[in-house]
């Protein structure tokens, strides 16, 4: 079992809507991606389940179709996200790096999409600051898989 198993992360999350190729290295993926917030992976549990699966820390993960993002309120694209009032129309791909040092990137296969989730969003720490948005994301599978894994 991994050491890192237990290891308490913030996964960043980066979107871009011209191109999913990623440059590994801890200033981002790349010049057209922008930073729009971190995972929550104590309430997203099934998506920090795929990530591990990913990093060879689990054997399976459970299917997934959506997540929330905690979005950086600082952001433009999360602006925007929020302004539309989550249009679906907008596709983007996303890219996560699950301990944000840039050595390694999970990167959705195909488009994702913004959308109004079933389940609600966890409710943040009020002693936070800067309190994050919660914006519900929608990913899609290609060949029965949701990301594409880049490490050094």
């Amino acid at each position: 079992m991994s050491s890192m198993m237990g290891v308490m992360t913030i996964p960043r999350v980066w979107v871009s809507t011209t191109a999913r190729d990623v440059a590994l290295g801890p200033d981002g993926p790349g010049a057209h991606w922008q930073e729009v917030g971190t995972i929550n992976t104590t309430y997203e549990k099934d998506l920090w389940r795929n990530i591990q699966m990913h990093l060879g820390q689990r054997a399976s993960a459970p299917r997934l179709s959506d997540f929330y993002i905690d979005g950086n309120r600082d952001s433009p694209w999360v602006a925007s996200a929020i302004s539309r009032e989550l249009e679906s129309e907008q596709r983007f791909w996303l890219a996560i790096d699950p301990f944000g040092d840039g050595s390694r990137y999970l990167v959705t296969v195909e488009l994702a999409s913004l959308g109004t989730l079933a389940r609600r969003s966890a409710e943040p720490h009020p002693g936070l600051l800067g309190r994050p948005v919660s914006v519900g994301v929608r990913v899609k599978k290609k060949e029965n898989q949701v990301f594409d894994f880049h490490r050094s």
